[in-house]
């Protein structure tokens, strides 16, 4: 509070008053009209809104971290995210998809190696980055049953 100054606007959203929209997956890319009206609003204006399906795309994985090996492979790990984790029990969080899957991709000067991964790591083998150095951006992406996560992005250096 201490960063907001007197006579600030401010919204107050009492718990229990906001109405979740829900539409089926095959809106996706449709036109949706909203009114917003609240006690006061006699003449509430729609506004129109592609839906995107946003809240159906799961969170991006999180604190993606790798090594190259001894041998040579590039080992990569990120902890997972999800729309179902509330109260953090120190378990792993429910996946809220009907199966984890992840798109690992490292892009490079010369094009982009794409892998599948069904746990939140994957060893990519040395024959696969056989003639990549230097700067890569690897991107993790979870997928979701109705769409792709956000990246998280990792740049790495793989070296001379």
């Amino acid at each position: 509070m201490n960063s907001h100054v007197s006579g600030e606007n401010f919204v107050l959203i009492a718990p229990g008053t906001l109405q979740e929209i829900v539409l089926p997956p095959s809106a996706l890319g449709s036109s949706a009209s909203v009114k917003a009206r609240g006690l006061a609003d006699r003449d509430a204006v729609p506004i129109d809104r592609i839906v995107t399906g946003e809240a159906m795309r799961p969170p991006a994985p999180v604190e993606l971290q790798g090594q190259i090996d001894t041998d040579g492979a590039l080992s990569l790990a990120w902890v997972r995210r999800s729309r179902l984790s509330g109260t953090w029990t120190g378990a792993d969080v429910p996946l809220g998809e009907s199966a984890e899957r992840y798109e690992v991709t490292i892009e490079h000067p010369t094009g982009t190696l794409t892998f599948q991964a069904s746990s939140p790591k994957l060893v990519v083998p040395a024959e696969a980055l056989a003639g990549i150095t230097g700067s890569v951006v690897i991107n993790v992406v979870q997928v979701g049953d109705y769409a792709k996560s956000r990246p998280v992005t990792l740049p790495f250096d793989l070296g001379s």
